[in-house]
């Protein structure tokens, strides 16, 4: 090997071979998949995926953040006083001017429909980017509600109230939640080019810089739009009413805000339950809406035996089915209502949930969603032992291959990322897959999971990581997931199960811009991950150095402590210096296992995994330094 000089584990440089691997960016990924460091590195994999997998708080997709926070709305709600509406009516003109601004959003939406008939076919048919008109159109409408009829922040509260109690007003309300969320499809099926969007909405949040910058833009914008079209109650909407279209976009952002690990806060459990809550009422004004046979136009208050804003009596079938924002597959409203109930019961009671679970999927079989959430979920239980979580694994495939089997009905989106393979690489056959919830995404982090599964012979473990490593280039080519730092870290420990180190590596060097932005518990791992890179690789020296740094940052946590004395018994040379390093996890045991060793809520999930290697170090060791027919000196 020739003779290398390094900097630091941070700043070096790597020479190996005639090639160079920067090891600027060794933070990296995500904690779900945690690599325990081992004396032998090469089976570093077995049991530490799984052991993560059963205690995680971390975020898969990183960039999907839709901003839940603000959903802060019941806090301020029990202290407004009632509001009186009962004698509450707009005068003679006002009602005349609403009516007005009514006929022209209608008017409006009317030639919105006949142009996106128009261009919607051939959409479909070839791909073609529709005009920045049509997109203008529906932004037009949007517009003019804010500017000409919205009750303006910081009114009477009783004119916002009045507004959505009134039939006219809420006509108004049901024009501009169906082109809210049809500006929230146009953007999942990319009906425009980015710059179209861009220069409508330029403050969405866009760092220059940043990896993939097109797709990680895409991903927030969607995420605010779909976040604009749900029914977000705040202080100023207490009043606004929920119609079919925001009920749905509701439910899409449930399901987009939850397809992370599941972290709730309780204002987003109480929007949950309001969703859930709010479905039979809405279906039933649906349902039994009184038609006005006398003029549409009449002006209506919810407190009048007459009252309605719709223009038709909807059946259960018309009110329940509807295309997906997507794929344009038919889903069932009612079906979905049963997910998101679903969550309300994860993980606490998990019998309840899996029974909502398998009622959704009685009622529509084919609901991908519910799939795809049934196997993502399903890994953040509590298995009972690592058998247990492999089954577990290769259930949750299973449901993502039925899952992508059901999105064959669907005729493929165009792709509007040119592709781009390395020398020596093959386009692989396109399979229909979500573009922001990915099942090949779900499909690779479950054979991740099976390469860390102990007792997995060495061929098994490969052929599961090749397979992972399949599945993200899917993810890649074939969906619009930012690839991120989390992306690159599930691609690294991909290459780490292949014994790609090299390759691990370069792919650890991705996240380095995303390290500020990520959980501790991620960037620990990181750490530990590329330290275990570079000793199987021969670098152990390089890595002592910096760990010493990071213990100190991360004020002694036991892990990074383990894996500098493990990353010294690579470095030893006799069975004297193993015996120092044996001693050293010696000393660990000791104080963990001190009945005055304090466990906080964020040691707790790693403390008992931590003891547990440490002593499995030590029998290591000593049958090590103990077997007369290993020399004592190397």
């Amino acid at each position: 090997m020739k003779k290398v000089t390094y900097c630091s584990l941070l700043t070096g440089l790597i020479k190996r071979n005639n090639s160079t691997i920067s090891t600027t960016a060794l933070l990296c990924g995500n904690s779900k998949l945690t690599l325990k460091p081992s004396l032998n590195t090469r089976s570093s994999l077995e049991g530490s995926f799984s052991s993560i997998v059963l205690n995680n708080n971390n975020k898969k997709y990183f960039h999907n953040n839709l901003h839940t926070n603000f959903l802060n709305f019941f806090k301020k709600k029990q202290q407004q006083e009632p509001i009186e509406t009962a004698t509450m009516k707009y005068s003679e003109e006002e009602t005349k001017e609403l009516i007005e601004k009514l006929k022209y959003m209608e008017d409006k939406y009317k030639e919105l429909e006949q142009q996106l008939r128009i261009e919607y076919s051939s959409f479909v048919q070839t791909g073609k980017i529709m005009s920045p008109e049509l997109f203008k159109m529906m932004n037009h409408i949007l517009d003019y509600y804010i500017d000409s009829i919205k009750p303006k922040k910081g009114s009477d509260p009783k004119e916002n109230e009045l507004f959505f109690t009134s039939s006219i007003g809420l006509k108004v309300w049901n024009i501009v939640t169906k082109v809210r969320l049809l500006v929230v499809k146009s953007i999942i099926q990319e009906w425009f080019t980015m710059d179209v969007y861009m220069e409508k909405y330029p403050k969405v949040e866009y760092i220059p810089g940043e990896l993939e910058d097109d797709r990680i833009y895409f991903n927030r914008l969607f995420n605010r739009r779909l976040s604009s079209s749900a029914f977000v109650p705040t202080t100023m909407s207490d009043f606004i009413p929920y119609t079919r279209e925001s009920l749905i976009a509701s439910i899409y952002f449930v399901i987009y805000s939850l397809r992370n690990v599941p972290v709730m806060t309780s204002e987003f459990l109480k929007y949950m339950k309001e969703s859930v809550r709010e479905y039979p009422m809405i279906k039933e004004r649906y349902l039994n809406a009184k038609i006005v046979d006398k003029d549409k136009y009449q002006m209506i208050y919810e407190q009048d035996k007459e009252f309605t804003f719709l223009e038709k009596k909807y059946s259960e079938h018309e009110f329940d089915w509807f295309e997906d924002i997507e794929t344009n597959l038919p889903l069932n409203l009612n079906s979905l209502i049963k997910l998101i109930e679903a969550y309300l019961y994860f993980p606490q009671d998990i019998d309840r949930y899996y029974k909502l679970i398998d009622e959704s999927l009685k009622i529509d079989p084919n609901n991908f969603y519910t799939l795809l959430v049934k196997a993502n979920y399903s890994k953040f239980g509590t298995p009972k032992d690592h058998q247990h979580l492999a089954q577990i694994s290769l259930e949750s495939e299973r449901n993502c291959e039925k899952g992508l089997e059901i999105l064959k009905k669907a005729k493929p989106l165009p792709l509007r990322e040119e592709i781009k393979l390395k020398e020596g690489e093959t386009l692989p056959e396109r399979k229909n897959d979500l573009k922001l919830f990915s099942f090949h995404y779900e499909i690779g982090y479950s054979n991740l999971i099976l390469v860390g599964r102990f007792g997995l012979a060495v061929d098994m473990k490969r052929f599961y990581a090749k397979k992972a490593m399949e599945e993200f280039q899917m993810v890649k080519l074939f969906t619009r997931v930012p690839l991120d730092g989390n992306y690159y870290f599930l691609k690294g420990n991909a290459y780490f199960g292949l014994e790609m180190y090299e390759q691990a590596v370069r792919c650890y060097q991705y996240v380095d811009k995303y390290s500020s932005k990520l959980p501790k518990e991620t960037v620990i791992g990181a750490i530990i991950n590329s330290c275990n890179c570079l000793v199987t690789m021969g670098y152990a020296s390089l890595c002592l150095k910096e760990l010493d740094k990071y213990i100190e940052q991360y004020e002694g946590d036991i892990r990074l402590r383990l894996e500098k004395i493990y990353v010294e018994g690579a470095n030893c040379k006799s069975k004297a210096e193993l015996a120092i390093v044996k001693e050293k996890f010696t000393n660990i045991v000791t104080e963990l296992s001190d009945p005055n060793f304090k466990i906080t809520d964020q040691t707790k999930p790693y403390f008992q995994r931590s003891l547990d290697y440490a002593n499995r170090k030590i029998k290591e060791l000593e049958n090590v330094i103990n077997n007369s027919q290993i020399p004592n000196t190397w």
